[in-house]
């Protein structure tokens, strides 16, 4: 009886610090969204392989426009190859060609390459444009509303090439004003 109830007394306390750990860890998203919450979360595989974990995160308060955008990478992907990645799908949801290019190579300077458990976190906030984070910490900062929709628009917009990740994510929910499209995934 007393090796279970030590051993029961164990898994609490590792339960417990590993609870503390993780909601320690989405407090930074508090100072960068008005008392953020998570909205839903997600991952995207190729092939059944596991590539990253999304979560989408809203500010609580009400009618705001703000949201950030958490991927925590589960392969090792080169800088030059997520960039160029990015920019594909910028064009597949329409973004024209020569623009998405511009853009890859902007975002090739700003990305690191990723290893399993690195975390980039995209923040849009209106009039500020993009805020790049890489494991929490400032990395960099795109204005700009048409980047905002352009970057965005890889797992939100309509003609993503990840819808089922996309209702995922959105669920009935939008992200206007950034982007008009209905609600409905």
């Amino acid at each position: 009886m007393k090796v279970f109830f030590k051993a029961s007394c164990a898994a609490v306390l590792l339960l417990a610090a590993i609870g503390s750990g993780y909601a320690d860890e989405a407090l930074y998203m508090d100072k960068l969204l008005n008392q953020a919450k998570v909205q839903s979360t997600g991952r995207l595989t190729y092939w059944g392989l596991p590539i990253y974990d999304a979560t989408l995160y809203r500010s609580a308060t009400p009618n705001a426009s703000e949201f950030a955008l958490e991927i925590r990478y589960q392969r090792s992907i080169s800088r030059d190859t997520l960039a160029s990645r990015t920019a594909d799908e910028m064009i597949k949801t329409g973004v024209p060609e020569k623009q998405a290019d511009l853009w890859g190579k902007e975002l090739a300077k700003i990305f690191p390459n990723v290893e399993p458990g690195t975390m980039l976190t995209a923040v849009y906030v209106p009039k500020q444009g993009t805020t790049f984070l890489l494991n929490q910490k400032p990395l960099a900062q795109v204005s700009g509303e048409d980047f905002s929709k352009a970057f965005f628009g890889v797992w939100f917009s309509d003609k993503t090439s990840s819808p089922k990740l996309r209702k995922t994510l959105l669920g009935q929910n939008c992200l206007s004003p950034l982007f008009s499209e209905p609600c409905a995934p």
